[in-house]
């Protein structure tokens, strides 16, 4: 008899009844006896805007099953990432450091600090275990900085329906050296005549999935560069692997959902389809950089198709969280790494540009027993989850960490407080900042700096309350909000060059 095969494994645990998963969990439950015996759950779904959920004012219904969630959580109505993709807005998250701080600038990037131990893993001493896992392997480059502090660490294909061949047990701990080589040759095509075996290979193998999920996938399987996925196998993955975990646990989960190329499933391919909505044209920006030039109207509806098709299947993971009882014995923060775009000239996310559809990011915060929803209107930072989480799980705030404890979870709003963003990926980690895009986000005002010599060096002021839209340009009629502000953002970025002058 041949072995049953892993995708095989997922489909037959799909349909086995739920209380086969809920009876370890539920023993494990029974047992904890930590004073901070939380589980602390961290689910990322990856480029999600929260320009595009109702809750914050969208008018399309794309995910009502997140909706249910939110309402029996505290909100965080105003929450930014520090970067506008995923390795410096992940590193962020991962270690309460703002971009200059961390330094993981560019694609390729790594956490210049993490030798010290500055990252979540090793700061949160309470969890009897812990457990990581992402589809994007960007961040999964940086989770593999933590491995020795990870108990239980999924690889990006873990669930996928293709593995790419760098995470052969061959190369386990050389993943990242073995990544860097791969997307040298198969990414860029730095090999002659390698790089287009391994495409064609790929390729061939990608092809016969397919044709084999055409039928539920008719654009295409969701992937990720490097393999593809189904969105079923990734949530019957991640329930499994929940339903075995040892409490308290931290997990840090990664998903690659809705970020593109946006993969909606037949169920609503046609959903939103004419009804009414249209994006809002504005100009293009002098620093965008958009070399493709698809609809953005097209390309935001076919993202929020996708955002309808992760919700539904991401609705049977937020059951299990029910269900299981983990939900009433869990802090679960749901967000994401940074947001996406349909704008001004750009069309994703790896952009010089920093507006609100980038860096305003979903934070809902399910407390254990919750059972009524909180709003919270104070400015908040993805830098805010490392502090408040090693509040939370009774161990010392890093004094390292450049983040607050967030309002509603030990920490009180500060209206004037100052929330920065930085977008550097042309710039050297280890040189001082000179090409960069930073933003200033104070009270309503947003104060952002392009500055990318010779061309390109100006400044831009907004008044989000007044104009959401970003719109009209206040930097050169009202010196007075703006002055203070460029002064605070200046000082602090030459503050945080100082380590990296000669």
């Amino acid at each position: 008899m041949n072995p049953i095969s892993r995708r095989e494994l997922l489909k037959l645990l799909s349909l086995a009844p739920l209380a086969g998963f809920l009876q370890p969990l539920q023993n494990l439950m029974a047992s904890s006896a930590s004073p901070n015996g939380y589980n602390i759950l961290i689910l990322v779904f990856d480029a999600w805007s929260a320009h595009h959920l109702p809750i914050y004012g969208y008018p399309r219904e794309t995910m009502p099953h997140v909706n249910s969630f939110a309402n029996h959580a505290i909100v965080y109505h105003n929450h930014t990432s520090a970067g506008t993709f995923t390795v410096p807005g992940t590193a962020s998250i991962l270690t309460g450091l703002y971009p200059w701080s961390h330094r993981a600038l560019q694609l390729y990037g790594r956490i210049i600090r993490a030798h010290d131990t500055h990252h979540m893993f090793a700061a949160l001493r309470a969890s009897d275990s812990t457990l990581a896992y992402t589809q994007n392997k960007w961040a999964d480059m940086l989770l593999d900085q933590a491995r020795q502090d990870i108990d239980t660490y999924i690889r990006s294909g873990g669930f996928d329906l293709q593995k790419p061949s760098y995470e052969s047990p061959f190369f386990k701990n050389d993943t990242y050296a073995a990544y860097m080589s791969f997307a040298t040759d198969f990414i860029q095509g730095g090999s002659l005549y390698l790089a287009p075996f391994m495409r064609y290979f790929q390729r061939r193998t990608r092809s016969q999935e397919e044709t084999l999920y055409e039928g539920t996938y008719p654009n295409g399987l969701p992937n990720t560069i490097t393999g593809v996925f189904t969105l079923k196998d990734v949530v019957d993955g991640t329930i499994h692997t929940l339903g075995q975990i040892k409490q308290p646990t931290l997990a840090y989960l990664h998903f690659y959902p809705p970020h593109d190329p946006y993969a909606p499933t037949a169920e609503f391919l046609e959903k939103f389809n004419n009804d009414g909505y249209h994006l809002l044209k504005k100009p293009v920006h002098p620093a965008a950089e958009q070399t493709d030039h698809s609809d953005p109207e097209k390309q935001s509806l076919r993202y929020d198709q996708y955002l309808a098709s992760w919700d539904a299947e991401v609705s049977r993971l937020f059951d299990f969280l029910d269900t299981s009882g983990l939900r009433r014995n869990s802090f679960i923060f749901l967000t994401s790494d940074h947001g996406e775009t349909f704008e001004r000239g750009e069309i994703g996310h790896f952009t010089r540009l920093i507006f609100d559809p980038l860096i305003h990011i979903p934070l809902f915060v399910s407390t254990p027993g919750q059972t009524e929803r909180q709003d919270i209107y104070s400015r908040t930072s993805n830098v805010d989850l490392l502090p408040t989480l090693a509040h939370l799980t009774g161990n010392p705030i890093p004094n390292w960490s450049e983040g607050s404890l967030l309002p509603g979870l030990g920490g009180v709003g500060d209206a004037n407080r100052s929330i920065f963003a930085l977008d550097a990926k042309q710039n050297s980690s280890f040189e001082p900042l000179t090409q960069y895009t930073a933003s200033l986000t104070k009270g309503d005002y947003r104060l952002t700096h392009y500055m990318y010599p010779p061309n390109i060096q100006l400044f831009e002021l907004y008044n989000l309350a007044k104009d959401p839209e970003e719109l009209n340009n206040l930097y050169s009629k009202a010196g007075d909000v703006a002055k203070p502000m460029q002064d605070e953002l200046l000082n602090t970025l030459s503050e945080a060059d100082q380590p990296y002058r000669k």
